[in-house]
């Protein structure tokens, strides 16, 4: 399946469980049903083809320079940081590249992801949690590890 078909699957899957089994507010409905389709393309982040990839090798960076920052007001301590994790993830991503439907595409991944949402933003657990399994649903692909 493609971007836009696991996005589409999400999107719909999270506004029926939101609305019958989350009872979620309508605006909130539709805003966490576009997340959980942001995070129904997470488990494509080892294919070098992936626009999540192509996005994220971009966007990893700034996006933890600003939390980083916004977090700890400390320039050169976010600075050093940013630049640690993003190594972290460029070697991760460029040598110890884990294979098209390996581990990302693993219950394993599924619930780390879904433990570090859980504690660094509660709100969005439920649309990421559904995201990313409705990916896994969907490629039919339930590995543990």
């Amino acid at each position: 399946m493609n971007w836009k078909g696991h996005f589409l699957f999400a999107f719909i899957l999270f506004l029926l469980i939101g609305y019958f089994i989350l009872n979620i507010e309508i605006i909130n409905l539709l805003l966490f049903a576009i997340l959980a389709g942001f995070s129904s393309v997470l488990p494509d982040m080892d294919h070098e083809l992936s626009k999540f990839r192509k996005i994220s090798d971009k966007l990893f960076p700034i996006i933890t320079f600003v939390y980083l920052f916004w977090n700890s007001w400390d320039l050169l301590s976010s600075i050093i940081l940013t630049l640690l994790f993003s190594g972290v993830y460029f070697l991760i991503f460029t040598f110890l590249k884990p294979k098209h439907r390996g581990i990302t595409h693993s219950l394993f991944a599924l619930i780390t992801f879904s433990i570090i949402i859980y504690i660094f933003a509660k709100t969005f657990f439920y649309p990421f949690f559904i995201g990313y399994l409705s990916h896994l649903l969907a490629d039919r692909t339930f590995k543990l590890l």
